[in-house]
């Protein structure tokens, strides 16, 4: 999934464009805070692309 994705869906979560482009960059901050926590098999192959 790209940014692009998330921020559609964002919007159609939130229906405003500023809280749209807050809320995927809040999640990937926390996934990447614990990205440590993912065992490698389980990750998911979107983020090979």
């Amino acid at each position: 999934m790209r940014y692009g994705d998330l921020l559609r869906t964002a919007y159609l979560l939130t229906g405003s464009q500023h809280a749209a482009e807050d809320l995927p960059q809040g999640s990937l901050l926390r996934v990447m805070r614990h990205w440590n926590r993912v065992d490698e098999p389980a990750v998911p192959g979107w983020f090979d692309e």
